[in-house]
């Protein structure tokens, strides 16, 4: 029989190191431990598997967790069944379940819990959940009320916090490769993530075929970029360095015969795939140029890289694009700000 529910609840991010420190100064009482597998078979269906159940649970969601609520209709399978649909699962997420004991009693309308997340990444989820309608809604300084700090609140739900596609724009020169390289390796060291750094199709390109791209070949440097990050997503985390919106944005610049029909058709195909391209971005981070420096590979003048990067950001702007602006110096925060970390260093 299924369950029809309203969820209230609201989660804040910890690496294991900072949790550690916040429960500390807490001194938090954690109850005893549950083992939970979720098995998501996608971004609103849910398989989840406990160590205090010989039975799973099947959830489906509807409605953005940053709006505060989300429906939850819920029904259990038998652990056969599971097993089953298990096998087609795209993400899977392990945990270790703590309920908070011995706050105060004037809170006794919120649950709060501990996951410690094991897979995919390894990081620490407070959530504050409300035990019944006298707690909704949530009111939005609730860990003021419980803990006399205020956090950070994440709005995204497991499956968005943990699938995610990163873009990384900029001019020539202003660090994109590097800083995707440096989010990889520490997503995958630090984090234990499974994410993916996408090499730029347009470097490839040039040295490969011994020479810089014309205006007719943007198309195929899109396409190509495209299928790159096709490619990997069997990872969870993917990066890329050069996103392919990017393509129309060089192909206006590029030099070409007078503006003719097809011209005009291929700047409109360009447009429009940029356009159908750019939703598939969980993330966009705008890193502005620093200090432009050549590489043997880059045929862009400090100028024509400035203009570059003023054409990106009128493209995000005119668009109404969401994204972040930073440097290849701000590293640690815009990473600490993507997975809304409290406590980062």
């Amino acid at each position: 029989m299924g369950m029809n529910m309203v969820e209230h609840e609201e989660s804040f991010v910890f690496t294991y190191e900072s949790f550690d420190d916040f429960q500390k100064k807490q001194n938090l009482q954690m109850g005893s431990e549950i083992d939970i597998t979720d098995h998501y078979l996608s971004s609103d269906v849910r398989i989840r598997m406990s160590s205090v159940s010989g039975e799973a649970t099947l959830t489906r969601k509807s409605g953005d967790k940053k709006d505060g609520y989300r429906l939850e209709d819920e029904c259990l399978i038998s652990k056969e069944a599971a097993n089953l649909l298990i096998s087609d699962n795209k993400l899977v997420v392990k945990k270790r379940r703590h309920t908070i004991n011995g706050l105060d009693s004037s809170f006794d309308k919120y649950k709060v819990t501990v996951d410690f997340i094991e897979t995919p990444m390894k990081l620490v989820i407070l959530e504050v959940e409300a035990a019944d309608e006298v707690g909704y809604p949530i009111p939005l300084d609730v860990t003021d009320r419980i803990f006399n700090v205020p956090l950070k609140r994440c709005p995204l739900g497991a499956w968005d916090l943990f699938k995610r596609k990163i873009a990384f724009c900029g001019a020539p020169s202003s660090g994109k490769t590097e800083f995707a390289k440096w989010v990889s390796y520490i997503l995958n060291t630090r984090f234990k993530a499974n994410s993916f750094h996408v090499i730029e199709y347009a470097t490839s390109f040039i040295q490969k075929y011994n020479r810089l791209p014309k205006f007719a070949d943007q198309i195929f440097i899109l396409q190509g970029q495209w299928r790159r990050e096709r490619n990997a997503q069997m990872h969870d985390i993917i990066l890329s360095d050069c996103p392919t919106f990017l393509a129309y944005i060089y192909a206006q610049l590029m030099d070409r015969k007078e503006f003719s029909d097809e011209v005009a058709l291929q700047l409109s195909k360009l447009y429009k795939q940029s356009l159908f391209d750019v939703k598939s971005y969980s993330d966009i981070i705008f890193l502005r140029l620093q200090e432009y420096q050549d590489n043997n590979v880059r045929y862009q003048t400090p100028d024509e890289a400035l203009n570059i990067q003023r054409r990106i950001e009128e493209f995000l702007q005119d668009h109404r694009i969401p994204h972040r602006v930073g440097t290849y110096n701000d590293a640690e925060m815009i990473l600490a700000e993507l997975f809304y970390i409290n406590g980062a260093s």
